[in-house]
């Protein structure tokens, strides 16, 4: 059960890492470029 815990976590972590890249993607493309690469 542990281990599925820990599997679910690191699931969750990598999709909301995906999305904030998804999301630094959809700025830099609506600016431009200009201020997409600020975090």
């Amino acid at each position: 059960m542990l281990w599925a815990r820990r599997a679910e976590h690191w699931s969750l972590l990598l999709s909301v890492n995906s999305l904030k890249v998804l999301i630094g993607r959809m700025r830099s493309v609506v600016g431009g470029g200009g201020g997409g690469n600020v975090v």
